[in-house]
């Protein structure tokens, strides 16, 4: 397998290098704005532009359309002039418009309402980072990192900005301190810069420099800012240090020791920014506090996959990007501070207590990050993590114990930047580190390395690129051995003969590829191909995200794609992919077909079609360690439509759906959302979602039986789940903002039909399995427990129907009082239960969410920006 791989590899390769003989590499015409040094006073900041200060400079104009009809001069007239001095840019932008037309609708700060402007500064001038400051008429902020391929919000600058509203026009004034870009110790800055403005009863978008629909990259087409001269190189700090309170109540038994239900604790840290120099920053922070961070969605994973859940951190969020490799996700920022591991078994009914952490604490983490002169950007992450012990009271007795060792987290990475962004090689590494003082079967040691690279050529108009990644974990015999009969490798499979349980091994080695290349720009054709490769061994989930290793994945993509507004539609496009996947010892395990279209229409609606296809396959991991098992076919449909944003009123639909050629299993997915925009401040979105799955073939149990064999338990599930999001957000001020997040979720499922798996390779689906007869089941209502008998020997299992019931949500107020100064006060209100019922019912479940004991949490919290 691995031989295959590299051959095919350097087939592409090959091709890549003929298909790129005689292509010829345009130019791409830039428009260059000169500014200049402030002579006097620096402009007071109100959004009025009466300064004196404004009349310095040039005024530059010109915008084109982007959205809907690219190239054509915009609906209305925009200008912008940029000046600075030591310390700030200055930028002011006037947006002529009819006052009453303009919306005035606001959000929280970085959402994207009403209309807008905003300048971007490409102040590495490396074609790959972006720092972009919006404005919305109304007043709010929304600044982000853009890339060549996507956007990060997460990224919150300190600045500060205002608008105003006067007789032919709005206009914005803003003051970004240069402390907030990266940029080179160059005398004569020469800077990307790219300005831009949204009319939102349009949906109209124009630029100053055009960046075209069909690209491969915004940053490539940004213009240029020149003029900016002999800044000072001093350095600079920021310190936000913070101060927390937060009482936690619920209810609980009069006889614990742990909690009284009432819970009080004040915390406090510090975050802060060292510049080392223009272009190299030091981010740090010290008993970090998330509380005012929202919560994850609720969520009942029954699947061997552990899932994922997105990084609502400030810290870890900021600068994200700089850590990101080709093909692999090795720095999965949650493993830092996740719930500890070692858990306790106890029974409350038993009067039996625990005080097991919820996470486990951050003692201190911190960042490097920046870009040489010459190309070269580097990025430094640590993270250290406290030891946490359990507790739990027996009988009166207290006994502790370890639930997470002392732990550091280290992620380096470096790339090179080639020919003016055309190119890059790059490489990652990191480390994870637990302490071994004392007895514990988790992974002590784990250290992953990888190299990645990518090619542009003809005006970015075709690409290659691709990676190599390797890792290795150690620790004890035990841990090492409980690795390798996790989901994500199964070293345990009977019918895997090219892997082998090793119970002596106190090490886990592997290693993977990626590797694709195709057209991303220019007319109306994109394809491209490429594969993904993991071997057994390949273990990134200490301090990545990897669902599962031993995989050779091959796919095709191919889209036609129209940006030119006609009749009834403004865009559409229409694709298709084939896919096919084989484990490391050639099984093969799917292949697909998918194809669809989208579309935007002239009236500001949208939607997608899509209808997936997946033959006959094996699935290796639905036994959970047993043999690989033949699944039928299934086709995949998708459906989504959303009306039009820039209404006080819009909606949207999705289903999603499976339907497996046993003519039994099947999923229906549906999800309709409503947003609704009162005045200018408030605005309100709920939706749901309900699902409807029965799955013939769901795995319940494994045991062990006369032989030396394994008997593999299976039922057909039939599984329903309904889910609420509520949010309200109350945009007071741009400044000052109240939330509110609430997301019920009730999941019920019955069990029925229960079988053997006796043919795990059967050609005929009905050939899998052997029924179990009804006379040999029985129930013990007194232990939730099923008992049934086979070959002369008698089983039990529990009882696998469920009610899962939750609510999280959370009311916070935000208040900006001064630029990266801000204070928190937030409830949150949480619900959960899961029970074991053998007449699970949905409407049981949502009749009794009320009934379930809540856990309030109020914090209050105050940070405070000191620049030094």
């Amino acid at each position: 397998m691995v031989k295959r791989i590299f051959f095919v590899s350097f087939l592409l390769i090959y091709s890549c290098a003929l298909f790129a003989e005689g292509v010829d590499s345009l130019s791409i015409s830039k428009r260059v704005y000169t500014t200049s040094r402030l002579s006097g006073l620096a402009p007071v900041i109100d959004g009025k532009l009466e300064d004196d200060a404004w009349f310095e400079g040039v005024w530059s104009g010109d915008f084109s359309q982007q959205l809907p009809q690219e190239g054509v001069a915009p609906s209305r007239l925009t200008e912008l002039k940029i000046l600075y001095d030591d310390v700030n840019l200055y930028v002011a932008i006037k947006a002529y418009d009819d006052p009453s037309d303009v919306d005035l609708r606001r959000g929280k700060r970085d959402e994207f309402y009403g209309d807008m402007v905003g300048i971007c500064f490409d102040s590495y001038h490396d074609y790959r980072t972006g720092f972009e400051f919006n404005i919305t008429a109304s007043g709010s902020k929304v600044d982000q990192i853009l890339l060549n391929n996507n956007n990060d919000l997460s990224w919150n600058a300190v600045w500060d900005g205002k608008t105003a509203i006067l007789d032919s026009m709005w206009t914005a004034e803003m003051r970004i301190p240069l402390s907030q870009l990266r940029f080179s110790g160059a005398d004569e800055q020469i800077w990307g810069m790219h300005a831009w403005r949204w009319i939102n009863r349009y949906a109209e978008q124009s630029h100053w420099n055009l960046i075209p629909r069909n690209n491969a990259g915004a940053l490539y087409h940004f213009g240029e800012l020149r003029g900016v001269k002999h800044l000072r190189r001093s350095g600079n700090a920021e310190l936000v240090p913070y101060v927390a309170g937060m009482s936690q109540h619920r209810k609980v038994a009069t006889n614990n020791p742990f909690n009284s239900g009432s819970l009080q604790s004040y915390n406090m840290g510090i975050d802060g920014k060292i510049a080392l120099s223009s272009n190299f920053m030091t981010n740090f922070t010290i008993n970090p506090d998330f509380g005012q961070v929202e919560a994850d969605p609720a969520n009942l994973n029954l699947s061997v996959f552990e899932s994922y859940f997105d990084e609502k951190r400030p810290f870890f969020l900021e600068g994200r990007n700089i850590f990101e490799f080709t093909g692999f996700n090795p720095f999965y920022s949650r493993r830092i501070g996740q719930a500890p591991r070692i858990r306790p078994d106890y029974d409350e009914n038993k009067d039996e207590f625990a005080d097991i952490p919820q996470y486990t604490t951050i003692l201190g983490a911190f960042k490097l990050s920046g870009k040489t002169d010459n190309g070269w950007s580097v990025g430094l992450m640590e993270g250290l993590t406290k030891r946490e012990e359990y507790a739990v009271s027996r009988a009166g007795q207290i006994e502790t114990a370890l639930s997470e060792p002392l732990a550091n987290y280290v992620v380096a990475r470096v790339q090179k930047d080639i020919d003016k962004g055309n190119s890059m090689v790059g490489g990652i590494l990191t480390t994870t580190n637990r302490s071994t003082s004392e007895s514990h079967d988790l992974i002590n040691g784990a250290t992953t390395g990888g190299v990645d690279f990518f090619h542009h050529w003809a005006q970015k108009t075709y690409f290659v690129k691709g990676s190599v990644i390797g890792s290795r974990v150690s620790g004890n015999q035990q841990s090492i051995l409980d690795l390798q009969q996790r989901s994500s490798h199964y070293y345990q499979r009977p019918d895997a003969s090219y892997v082998a349980i090793d119970s002596s091994a106190t090490a886990l080695s592997g290693m993977g590829s990626t590797f694709s290349i195709g057209k991303t720009s220019k007319g109306r054709w994109r394809y491209n191909t490429g594969y993904d490769w993991r071997s057994p061994g390949m273990e990134l989930n200490e301090l990545g995200f990897m669902p599962n290793a031993d995989q050779f994945n091959w796919q095709s993509n191919v889209e036609y794609e129209v940006t030119e507004p006609k009749s009834f539609y403004r865009d559409f496009g229409i694709w298709a992919n084939m896919g096919n996947a084989w484990t490391n010892g050639g099984e093969h395990l799917w292949t697909s077909f998918s194809g669809g279209i989208w579309m935007g229409f002239e009236n500001k609606w949208s939607g997608n079609i899509r209808l997936g296809r997946v033959l006959a396959s094996i699935d290796p991991r639905l036994l959970r360690g047993g043999s690989a098992v033949n699944v039928p076919s299934h086709w995949n449909p998708n459906v989504f439509f959303s009306t039009d944003e820039s209404k006080t009123v819009s909606a949207s639909v999705g289903y999603g759906g499976s339907f497996k050629d046993d003519k039994i299993t099947f999923n229906h997915n549906i999800s309709p959302s409503v947003s609704w925009k009162i005045g200018q401040t408030l605005n309100l979105s709920s939706g749901f979602t309900y699902s409807v799955s029965r799955d013939m073939l769901f795995y319940v149990d494994a045991f062990d039986r006369p032989g030396n064999d394994k008997l593999y338990l299976m039922g057909q599930q039939d599984r329903q789940t309904l889910g609420f999001n509520i949010r309200a957000n109350w945009s007071i001020t741009p400044d000052i903002t109240l939330q509110y997040y609430g997301n019920p979720y009730v999941s019920a499922g019955k069990f029925s039909n229960y079988k053997i798996i006796t043919n795990p390779l059967a050609n005929q689906h009905s050939d899998l399995f052997e029924m179990i007869p009804d006379s040999e089941m029985s129930y013990d209502e007194a232990d939730n427990r099923w008992q049934f008998n086979n070959q002369g020997n008698s089983y039990g299992f529990n009882n696998p129907g469920f009610e899962f019931q939750e609510i999280r949500s959370n009311f916070a107020f935000r208040w900006e009082f001064k630029p990266g100064s801000t204070i928190y006060a937030v409830w949150t209100h949480n619900r959960s239960a899961y029970n074991n019922l053998n007449d699970a019912s949905l409407n049981n479940g949502l009749s009794e969410l009320g009934t379930i004991s809540p856990q309030n949490v109020f914090l209050v919290k105050l940070s405070y920006w000191i620049p030094i």
